[in-house]
């Protein structure tokens, strides 16, 4: 198996769709806490820093932590 990960931080940008309507989870998803922290908030932090990050959707508080 060979390793596949980029090479260098111009190989990556990030997109997260954060535009749905949540129908189903009653309420606004990206923005329900968790631990203190919105989800959308826990989901860009986890990436690494180098990596360009764009969120596609209504526009919301967010910034990596």
């Amino acid at each position: 198996m060979t390793d596949q990960r980029p090479t260098t931080t111009s190989e990556v940008t990030v997109v997260v769709l954060a535009g749905g309507t949540s129908r189903r989870f009653g309420s606004d998803k990206l923005g329900a806490r968790l631990h203190g922290v919105s989800v959308l908030e826990m989901v860009v932090a986890s990436l690494p820093e180098s990596w360009p990050v764009v969120v596609v959707g209504p526009i919301r508080e967010c910034g990596r932590l």
